[in-house]
């Protein structure tokens, strides 16, 4: 409304949003493109499909999932692989409860980027 007030009939801010709705589904596009690219990355790294079962000991407590998403994450000093999925319970039933796991690794020495 303010638009309209101060502006009459140009609307400059109304204009920006309206120019700026296809960039945001561009960027949502790309968004998703990106973490496709980095699902498939960490699974050819790791040799983990997305529904392999993961198992990892957490706190003293064996814990394993069906992965059902894979990701990593980069920094200059990391990498970080992420898989979550609903945990298995002791008796060997999947479970309601969802689990991250995460495995770090550290850059030491060249340049991976």
């Amino acid at each position: 409304m303010a638009d309209r007030i101060w502006f009459g009939a140009d609307r400059p801010f109304q204009a920006a949003r309206e120019a700026f709705a296809p960039i945001e589904t561009d960027l949502e596009r790309w968004e998703q493109q990106l973490e496709t690219e980095r699902c498939q990355l960490a699974q050819a790294v790791l040799g983990v499909k997305l529904g392999d079962i993961v198992a990892s000991q957490q706190n003293g407590a064996f814990v394993r999932i069906p992965a059902e998403s894979i990701s990593l994450y980069s920094s200059e000093k990391r990498v970080t692989f992420v898989g979550s999925g609903r945990r298995f319970r002791k008796d060997g039933t999947l479970g309601k409860m969802s689990e991250t796991m995460s495995f770090v690794l550290d850059r030491a020495g060249g340049d991976y980027s």
